[in-house]
Formats: C-alpha cells, sequence, structure tokens
C-alpha cells in the first residue's frame, strides 16, 4: 500500500525498508519525503529526513555529497545558516573532485560568514583567498588602514573636472515653448 502512494508515505516506507535491510530503498524514500517537505516549505522536517537519509547507510561520496547539500539547502531555508555551513564543509572533505571541493567550501564558508561566524568562515574560505592573492585584515586597524592606502592614490590623483552638462536655451516666453508629449 505505502509502495502504491510515496508521497504519503515516504518516511515510514523508509523506515520499513531499513528494518527489513534494504537501506539503499530506505535512502531513497527519505530522500523523497524529505523533497516532499521542502515543497510543502516544512525545510526543518526536510533537513530531518535529509539526516535520517544519511543515517540510514554507510553512503558512498556521491551519495552522501547530495545527501549534504540538500540538509544544507533545508536548513539555510530554514534559517539555520551555522549547521548548514558546516555541512557545506564535510561534503566538501568527502568530495573527490578538486572543483567540487572549493565550490563546496566556498558556499560552506559563505553560509558561515553569514551566520555571524566569521572565523570559521573566513577559516574555510581562506585557501581560495590565498590562491587568488587576496587576503583579509586581521583586525579593524589592519582594514581601515588597507583602505586609505588603496584610497590614498586617488585622493592624490584628484577628481577630473567634468564640463557642464549642455542645457537647453533659456525660453522667456510661452510661444518659445514647445511641447513635448
Amino acid at each position: 500500500v505505502l509502495l502504491k502512494a510515496p508521497d504519503k508515505g515516504s518516511e515510514l516506507l523508509s523506515q520499513h525498508l531499513f528494518a527489513v535491510g534494504d537501506a539503499q530503498a530506505a535512502i531513497a524514500h527519505a530522500v523523497r519525503a524529505a523533497e516532499h517537505a521542502e515543497h510543502a516549505l516544512a525545510f526543518e522536517r526536510a533537513a530531518e529526513l535529509y539526516r535520517l537519509a544519511l543515517e540510514l547507510g554507510a553512503c558512498d561520496a556521491q551519495t552522501r555529497i547530495p545527501l549534504l547539500q540538500g540538509r544544507a539547502r533545508a536548513l539555510i531555508r530554514a534559517g539555520s545558516t551555522a549547521t548548514a555551513g558546516r555541512l557545506l564543509l564535510d561534503a566538501a572533505e568527502t568530495a573527490t573532485h578538486a572543483e567540487q571541493q572549493v565550490e563546496l567550501r566556498r558556499l560552506g564558508g559563505e553560509q558561515l560568514l553569514l551566520s555571524g561566524d566569521l572565523p570559521a568562515g573566513l577559516a574555510a574560505l581562506a585557501p581560495e583567498l590565498d590562491a587568488h592573492a587576496l587576503g583579509v585584515a586581521d583586525d579593524a586597524l589592519a582594514a581601515i588602514t588597507e583602505a586609505f592606502t588603496l584610497v590614498a592614490p586617488l585622493l592624490e590623483q584628484g577628481i577630473p573636472e567634468t564640463p557642464p552638462t549642455p542645457r537647453a536655451p533659456h525660453c522667456d516666453t510661452p510661444t518659445e515653448l514647445h511641447r513635448l508629449d
């Protein structure tokens, strides 16, 4: 009966399938239930269902990363950006391709920064910032000093004057005015 109505009973079905030893099918139904919860805007419930899918069986990297991303997406939508950031960093550690690692680390760092965890967010982004010769000041005074160092040449050079915009000739009488509409 549950197999015929997967949207309604996916969560229950996943638990039953796991109990009988079919972990892969259990994971698939837990993901289906999580997606259904997301579509219903039940983001915290979706995050829990993705967590259930992660706990149901030992997953390889190809299976684990989308589950972590799904849980992180649901948590972001639920407002738990710090937890989502840590999950994305976990996914980055699991990833086998360098490009995927960089992208997951960037997304994780971004969520940590948005959550207000600046040290963890900057630490997550540091390898990529260093690779592009971009740095982040250690404190507010260093940031202000660097900003003035960058702006000083502009101030010395001055702002070039632009010629005034030509204006329409002055009209003294209503007969000299023309309708534009």
